[in-house]
């Protein structure tokens, strides 16, 4: 049996202005696509409204219906999602959704990233 994978997309922008013209939604439904390869979403929900308000309505319909229909919600960025660690990592509590970001996101510097310390062994 082959199994169907689901995806509701969100897009987001934080002002009417970037609603209004496009910028911002194009490049998000863009990278949707792309990551989905041709598949459609099951539904796309998309918000103006700022990244650090936790009551979107738009967010909590697409939450609500990924996890009503068994679907994965897709986002361009992980900020598109949310703007607050404490929320984004309040969806990963189990039971909740399933969450995937279309592409990795870097850091403005190389000098700012996590690196690992190197490995030392004990003298002796």
């Amino acid at each position: 049996m082959v199994r169907v994978r689901k995806h509701v997309a969100y897009y987001r922008v934080s002002t009417a202005m970037q609603g209004q013209s496009g910028l911002g939604l194009e490049a998000q439904r863009a990278a949707v696509a792309s990551f989905l390869k041709g598949e459609a979403p099951a539904a796309e929900f998309t918000e103006v409204e700022s990244g650090k308000r936790s009551d979107r309505p738009q967010l909590a319909a697409a939450m609500k219906h990924a996890k009503a229909i068994g679907a994965t919600l897709v986002v361009a960025k992980i900020d598109r999602l949310a703007r607050n660690l404490h929320f984004i990592t309040a969806l990963m509590d189990p039971g909740s959704i399933s969450l995937r970001r279309t592409c990795r996101q870097r850091t403005a510097s190389p000098s700012t990233s996590w690196r690992p310390l190197p490995r030392t062994r004990p003298a002796g």
